[in-house]
């Protein structure tokens, strides 16, 4: 996809309306979710927000710095962008998770509302899911609160 020329703010409001209809549906929410989640982080220093494949990527030096950003100033949303990376570019899943969990337990919102979002999925995952939607929930997270919601219904 080409790179968008909407500002930072636009764009954000693309993203929810489009999450917003996802999560109504409801049908392969989980996946909806991640990829709306990933344009939202997907914005460089210069605010030129981006899409498809290439919100995703990272180059090895945009990679170290991240890991730095992460480890040594504990910023969750480099965690997080770790996270998308290593999930949607490199599919590693085992990498990515590690980032994941790492942004989750560091406060980031939108990383407890992934996590929760993906263990609600698996029977045996599901209250460990709940806890980090009602975390999600707690920090504000509409979607959070709309998945926690539809699992009451249940």
């Amino acid at each position: 996809m080409a790179i968008l020329n909407a500002s930072k703010t636009e764009h954000m409001k693309s993203i929810y309306q489009k999450s917003k209809v996802a999560a109504s549906l409801h049908t392969g929410v989980s996946f909806l979710v991640l990829f709306y989640m990933a344009l939202a982080f997907s914005c460089r220093a210069d605010e030129t927000a981006i899409s498809g494949e290439k919100a995703v990527e990272l180059s090895s030096k945009e990679v170290a710095a991240c890991r730095s950003a992460a480890v040594d100033k504990h910023d969750m949303k480099a965690a997080y962008r770790l996270f998308l990376f290593y999930e949607l570019a490199k599919l590693d899943h085992a990498e990515s998770r590690k980032w994941l969990i790492l942004a989750a337990n560091g406060g980031n919102v939108t990383a407890q509302l992934s996590l929760g979002v993906h263990l609600v999925e698996n029977p045996t995952t599901r209250s460990e899911g709940v806890q980090w939607l009602r975390k999600a929930a707690a920090q504000g997270s509409v979607d959070a609160k709309r998945e926690l919601a539809h699992i009451e219904k249940q």
